[in-house]
């Protein structure tokens, strides 16, 4: 391998559609011929030139502008302490600087992990220790960096904005391997804090191929009308779907728009008229709440030809509701997904949909899927193995949900019909709240601290807007008295807003039991269900 990367392109790199088996015994499928590195993509979208690509409300950066930012950057003395394998904690809400900041990292070879802006400062100290990084890049100068990380660098993420005093600059990044790990992506686990789900070159790259593949989007597959498209990215960019879209777009020269602040249906239809948006992949919360808000203010959402919906489960009937208010001629597709699989496992078309109602789809050319000890009615735990596979969890040597043979237990519960996913449930202790994993047993963990609280059980129950919401069952010691608002006013300060719990029903009685002695959460979560005392804990967010 030479020491840079070519700093001018003549030609895109390949994306060949032949899928060969990698020797081994964790032998997964992968694309022949396929880029190796993620900077890769940027050296070769510099062929799209002063093509706009990043969108935020007045901001607009045009692809030569990104690579000359990133050029500039890198030589910053700021960052004089990053370089090949030195690791990095991006903490920022989505920003130009924020991708600019991004490429940086990839363009001095660090590792760079993608923290969550709604942390709390407990969640976020462990999430420190995990990631080890020599510096934080952050727009969040409020945090106590003193306590939480003394011994760390904090870089503003302004100063990756700017334009770039030279428009022509190239780009070349230090020598790597496709293996070696590129990224970090925390996800919740199922035993408390999030965990960082380490992403080699190889697997970001290996899902945007698939993706492009199936949608034939592949740069050989491109006339030059279609690179007009608009995506609207309205996950987080810490996300692997924010990440997903930026490279996706990337490849195919396309523009990316993304909301200021947190997300508003109002936000998301200014941008859908004002950018003439033509690709939307929504999570079914934030689809379910632009509806909502395109039947009290009917809007221009005719440029919106795509709609995908991901994240957490889509009903039928929101599906439905998409299709009529933006009227589209295809119904929204859908994807089945996660991080710790590098991104998307299966994709579901609308014809797909319309002829097996309730499938995931069908699952990505280089992935496969197998069902583990499936019962009678042949469901099991869902397993995927593919080239976009996680290489481990940070701070987990065990191999974590790997196995020897690169399967992956995602925890999930499904079963398969003529080449087809369906999913029966979830195994693991996850709650998915608008998108977002919550681990069930770090709420629980939090409300036992309370010298109050003898016992407790959180599921999360069924929420028309949000999918899921979290509820607890508190039972509380001999002769407490404590009120279900001051329990979670006390939890509050250790929980993201996303995780406190917004139904509580407090006790006495002992938890139900199963015949193993282990809390029935079935019987939890028919008690809550029955339960109509929500608790308001947005926390005005």
């Amino acid at each position: 391998m030479t020491d840079t990367l070519a700093t001018e392109v003549t030609s895109t790199p390949s994306w060949g559609t032949e899928l060969r088996r990698r020797p081994g015994p964790a032998g997964f499928l992968q694309y022949v011929p396929r880029p190796r590195l993620v900077g890769e993509l940027l050296v070769d979208a510099s062929r799209w030139g002063s093509r706009e690509y990043l969108v935020q409300g007045s901001t607009s950066v045009t692809f030569r502008d990104l690579i000359a930012r990133v050029a500039e950057c890198a030589d910053s003395p700021a960052l004089a302490n990053l370089e090949r394998g030195a690791r990095t904690l991006l903490l920022a809400d989505a920003s130009v600087s924020w991708v600019v900041a991004f490429w940086t990292c990839i363009k001095l070879g660090a590792i760079v992990s993608l923290g969550n802006t709604w942390w709390e400062d407990e969640v976020l100290a462990h999430a420190i220790v995990d990631a080890d990084p020599s510096q934080i890049i952050t727009d969040q100068a409020a945090r106590p960096w003193n306590r939480l990380a003394p011994d760390r660098e904090v870089v503003d993420v302004a100063a990756f904005g700017g334009a770039a005093s030279n428009a022509n600059a190239a780009l070349s990044f230090p020598a790597r391997e496709e293996d070696d790990p590129c990224a970090v992506i925390f996800t919740a686990g199922t035993t408390g804090y999030p965990k960082g789900v380490v992403l080699s070159h190889r697997a970001l790259i290996a899902n945007v191929h698939a993706m492009l593949h199936v949608s034939r989007r592949l740069p050989q597959d491109e006339t030059g009308g279609r690179s007009s498209d608009v995506t609207l990215v309205t996950s987080p960019l810490f996300h692997i779907g924010g990440v997903q879209g930026l490279l996706l777009s990337l490849v195919y020269g396309g523009k990316v728009v993304f909301l200021e602040g947190r997300f508003r249906a109002e936000k998301v239809l200014d941008a859908i008229e004002r950018e003439r948006v033509t690709i939307w992949g929504a999570i079914p919360t934030m689809a379910s709440r632009v509806v909502e808000e395109l039947h009290k203010a009917p809007r221009d959402v005719s440029s919106v030809r795509s709609i995908s919906l991901g994240g957490a489960a889509a009903t039928e009937e929101l599906r439905n509701r998409v299709l009529h208010a933006f009227h589209v001629t295809r119904r929204p597709s859908v994807t089945y997904g996660m991080t710790e699989a590098g991104g998307t496992i299966t994709l579901a078309r609308p014809g797909v949909l319309s002829d097996h109602p309730g499938t995931v789809g069908a699952p990505l050319p280089p992935v496969e899927v197998r069902i583990a000890r499936p019962g009678r009615d042949g469901v099991g735990e869902i397993l995927v193995r593919s080239p976009a596979v996680m290489t481990r969890y940070l701070g987990d040597a065990t191999g974590g949900p790997l196995d020897a043979c690169g399967w992956l237990r995602t925890g999930d519960l499904g079963f398969m019909r003529d080449g087809l996913l369906y999913l029966a449930g979830r195994d693991k202790d996850v709650i998915i709240r608008g998108g977002e994993n919550i681990s069930a047993s770090r709420v629980e963990s939090v409300l036992l601290s309370n010298p109050l609280v003898a016992d407790a059980a959180v599921v999360g129950i069924p929420d028309e807007d949000l999918g899921e919401r979290v509820a607890a069952v508190v039972v509380v010691r001999d002769g407490a008295t404590v009120t279900k608002e001051e329990l979670v006013e006390m939890a509050r300060p250790h929980l993201a807003y996303f995780e406190v719990p917004q139904q509580v029903v407090v006790g006495i009685a002992p938890l139900p039991t199963n015949d193993a002695g282990k809390v029935d959460k079935a019987k939890v979560r028919a008690m809550l269900i029955a339960s109509t005392s929500p608790v308001n804990s947005e926390g005005g967010r």
